[in-house]
């Protein structure tokens, strides 16, 4: 009966993994345990059935190793390492991913990259490392970011380039009102275009302000997140149409608003996405006809919720999952269309598949396991 179930609803708690991951991943319904041990994980993602591990140490901060399937080192990050800020294991729908670090070794400034192309490379390096003040990776199947430089030796004032393999090209100024650390939960960048970059950054605890360039102009926009409302950390994501989502945490959730990509960069609608609960490790991809925004509480609930220009087509739905403090969370659109979430606990690493559009999915997936409970305590399973 309980098969029937889960049949008519779409789920598949039965399912079998094939390939290269088959010896090691044990299926819960559509969850999975990674079975795999490794020193300080800070990233992990799956990608043409290949599995690739950042690993790390909170004590050797600048060292970094890129591993795959558990036995290949594509990349090794020296000790000696003094990295800024800006680092990712970027896995695009296509699978074509890529891992970039930057850092100073020698007053030389590098940024280094791993991909399955190229295991071990730079893609930037410099000797004068003066100006350097961060690295925002972006999102896509073409390795590359947005350096982060100061003007004239003043940190309020900074000036963008985008560096990819193919060079680097200046887009503008970023005028700020205060010299604020550059990290990934203040900073955003997405690619909207061959020759469009957005930059978004949070200024204080209230602001977000937005920074478009194109063709050598750039256009800025006050984000009208209420200025009442003290954040904590930003997240962006733009689809294939330029179409771009962000969304905001604060202790009472996250907000987020849609900039449609036909030249007005005014949005109208501010959703409350992941509502009744501070946010950690905020999340955003562009998936299906709608933004999916995830994170986890501080009780470590997995919260993830979906919205488009309009409206939330629900919010603070919990995926099923518990990430300690500490412990490694992440969210990536799929090729085939879905989405993966993975996370560790425990020393345990975990991933799960949803649709591209979750919600539905996980409220059905809740109701057939109530219904599957109450099968169980009538006797009827």
């Amino acid at each position: 009966m309980l098969k029937i179930l889960f049949a008519f609803l779409g789920l598949a708690p039965f399912a079998t993994c094939a390939g290269p991951l088959a010896r090691d991943v044990a299926h819960l319904h559509d969850r999975r345990a990674i079975e795999m041990t490794a020193d300080g994980v800070l990233a992990i993602a799956e990608a043409h059935q290949h599995r690739i591990v950042v690993e790390g140490n909170a004590i050797r901060w600048g060292a970094r190793r890129v591993v795959m399937d558990d036995a290949q080192t594509l990349l090794q990050v020296p000790e000696e390492w003094s990295p800024c800020w800006g680092e990712a294991l970027v896995t695009p729908p296509d699978e074509q991913w890529w891992y970039t670090r930057c850092g100073t070794q020698s007053r030389r400034f590098v940024i280094s990259l791993a991909s399955e192309a190229r295991p071990n490379a730079t893609l930037y390096a410099e000797e004068d490392r003066r100006d350097t003040r961060g690295w925002l990776p972006l999102f896509g199947s073409e390795p590359g970011g947005v350096l982060l430089k100061a003007m004239n030796g003043d940190d309020s004032d900074l000036r963008a380039f985008l560096v990819t393999a193919a060079g680097v090209k200046e887009l503008g100024a970023i005028r700020r009102g205060r010299a604020e650390q550059i990290e990934r939960s203040r900073w955003q960048a997405v690619r909207l275009g061959e020759e469009r970059v957005a930059v978004a950054f949070l200024e204080g605890t209230s602001a977000v302000t937005l920074y478009t360039f194109s063709s050598g102009e750039a256009a800025t926009t006050r984000l009208p997140f209420p200025q009442n409302t003290t954040y904590s950390a930003i997240a962006m994501a733009a689809d294939d149409a330029g179409t771009v989502g962000i969304v905001a945490a604060s202790a009472s959730g996250a907000e987020g608003l849609v900039l449609p990509n036909n030249g007005d960069a005014t949005p109208t609608h501010v959703h409350a996405v992941l509502a009744s609960a501070a946010i950690e490790n905020l999340r955003l991809i562009a998936s299906g006809n709608t933004f999916v925004a995830a994170g986890t509480t501080q009780d470590g609930a997995i919260a993830i919720g979906e919205f488009d220009a309009k409206h939330v087509v629900a919010s603070a739905i919990d995926a099923g999952g518990r990430v300690g403090d500490g412990d490694v969370f992440d969210i990536i659109a799929k090729g085939d269309g879905g989405i993966a979430l993975y996370w560790s606990a425990g020393g345990r690493f975990f991933a799960r598949g949803l649709p591209a559009e979750p919600v539905a999915y996980l409220l059905a997936a809740e109701a057939a396991e109530r219904f599957a409970g109450w099968l169980a305590a009538k006797g009827l399973s």
